[in-house]
């Protein structure tokens, strides 16, 4: 998984086979390949970072030759960047973690351009458990805000009839 998979991973850090792909031309020393490898997964916004959606990368080494991986951009192998480094079995158990897809690969949501903005930043989403606390306490928080309202227009009203 993330931090202790990305530390014990055998490729290059994403995030400079992510800056070569950007440029144009791939680094030869590079253990990772963005040639055309073929996910049909949904690639996320990175759940650590945020910074960036993540890529789908075929590594290279000759013990894992072929293998997908899925890493934010901005992972180094240092450590020093983002952890968010999966293979793909692993990302697999992220995307059902996330409700993105249920058991067993079936597609549950559509991940929209750019995924939600609160998940984007780190916060938790309607879909998750902490989400679900989130919008019980927005609801609570509209209902006190109509009482307050409610409570300063019977005032209003009581003022003017005197």
């Amino acid at each position: 998984h993330g931090p202790a998979a990305a530390a014990a991973s055998p490729v290059a850090t994403c995030g400079a086979a992510a800056a070569s792909s950007l440029a144009g031309a791939m680094h030869s020393e590079s253990s990772a390949s963005a040639s055309n490898p073929s996910s049909q997964l949904p690639l996320i916004w990175c759940t650590e970072c945020g910074g960036a959606r993540v890529m789908v990368r075929r590594s290279r080494k000759e013990w894992s030759k072929g293998r997908l991986f899925f890493c934010c951009p901005f992972y180094k192998m240092d450590g020093s960047g983002c952890p968010f480094w999966y293979w793909e079995k692993d990302y697999i158990k992220v995307l059902e973690q996330k409700r993105i897809l249920g058991h067993g690969g079936t597609m549950q949501a559509q991940v929209e351009d750019g995924g939600s903005a609160m998940g984007r930043i780190g916060l938790q989403t309607e879909g998750s458990e902490g989400g679900k606390e989130v919008v019980n306490w927005m609801k609570i928080l509209c209902i006190v805000s109509v009482c307050v309202m409610l409570v300063q227009v019977l005032n209003l009203f009581v003022t003017l009839m005197k």
